[in-house]
């Protein structure tokens, strides 16, 4: 099999190469892939196509300064764990915290929570509360721990696709948190 075929192969489900798009989006290239995969090669162990993917999106977080790039960086790190079966609490509640920042950056004092018109009812009720930046980010409340969103037939947990909006005075809900 030449590297073009393994590339194009699905391992676990996943799509090596629609993940190598995906990485694409952060600078990485497939030309990155391949000298990434002989380098992990070279070292013991059992190495497959999607920790060289993984392995890639720890670079490209890592190098990145741009705030927004970042919480994209994670929340596409999420989609792939979620992709490969995996939990991608982590990932998402590191993009959800990185979104705080940047609002709080702004000079936002208070959040709300957005929520998608096929949100689950655990996401829907939290889009009726108010956070202040502060205790958002002491109690974490997105990723919403009861999301029960499945974002495709193989997921095997719920997958939050919410977000924080930045609030303005006047605009507050009484809901506060």
């Amino acid at each position: 099999m030449n590297e073009n075929e393994n590339i194009e192969k699905k391992r676990g489900g996943i799509s090596i190469k629609k993940w190598l798009r995906q990485l694409n989006e952060f600078g990485i290239t497939e030309l990155d892939f391949q000298a990434r995969k002989k380098k992990l090669l070279e070292k013991p162990g059992n190495w497959s196509d999607s920790d060289v993917i993984w392995s890639l999106f720890n670079e490209v977080v890592v190098r990145t300064q741009d705030s927004h790039h970042r919480k994209m960086i994670y929340y596409s790190m999420a989609l792939f764990l979620n992709d490969e079966g995996r939990d991608p609490i982590v990932s998402l509640r590191e993009s959800a915290r990185i979104e705080l920042q940047i609002h709080e950056r702004h000079g936002i004092t208070h959040v709300g929570v957005s929520a998608t018109s096929d949100s689950c009812e655990a996401c829907k009720q939290l889009e009726k509360k108010t956070f202040s930046i502060v205790e958002a980010l002491e109690n974490n409340p997105l990723p919403c721990k009861e999301c029960t969103h499945l974002l495709d037939k193989k997921s095997q947990r719920g997958f939050c696709r919410c977000s924080y909006i930045g609030l303005v005075e006047g605009m507050m809900s009484h809901n506060v948190l």
